[in-house]
């Protein structure tokens, strides 16, 4: 017999977990066009202001804080450069609390690291205790849990090896 109370719960779950993915496709999508018109860029400026209304604390969060950073820095929207630092000094807090120990879910290390990837924010030696995002990331026993660790780390390191071959 099918548990619906548990087919409930799956469905609002990827729900939740969907909006904030999909806000943040369309805005890099858009962000990254080599080629867009005049009305896409304000698109691009509504969707990140938008973003910005809903994420006004940024934190590690994947809703209110990695998909935002990264989707803001990549809009091209004029944001003060406190918004990103505060969400950096909080990743560091949050690190140094938690003894760098953020649970199984070894997707919060790859959003994290390229979120402060996406600010400039260095991705090692973070916090007082100096925390290698690295060393969560490569470990592929834990990060092998599901996909989305996996795709993550591999996003992440794309992305540093452009920035050295650039």
């Amino acid at each position: 017999m099918v548990n619906k109370k548990n087919d409930f719960n799956t469905i609002n779950l990827i729900q939740i977990l969907m909006k904030p993915l999909f806000m943040f496709i369309i805005l890099f999508i858009f962000a990254h066009s080599s080629v867009y018109a005049s009305d896409d860029s304000q698109k691009i400026e509504e969707t990140a202001r938008y973003v910005l209304s809903q994420a006004t604390i940024p934190t590690i969060s994947s809703t209110s804080g990695e998909w935002a950073v990264i989707g803001i820095s990549h809009s091209g929207l004029n944001v003060p450069d406190s918004y990103f630092d505060s969400y950096n000094a909080r990743v560091s807090n949050i690190l140094d609390e938690k003894n760098g120990n953020l649970g199984r879910k070894y997707t919060e290390y790859s959003r994290i690291a390229i979120a402060l990837n996406s600010i400039g924010a260095p991705t090692s030696n973070i916090g007082e205790k100096q925390f290698n995002l690295f060393s969560y990331i490569n470990d592929y026993d834990k990060v092998i849990t599901g996909d989305l660790g996996v795709i993550g780390r591999d996003i992440l390191l794309d992305m540093l090896r452009a920035e050295n071959i650039d």
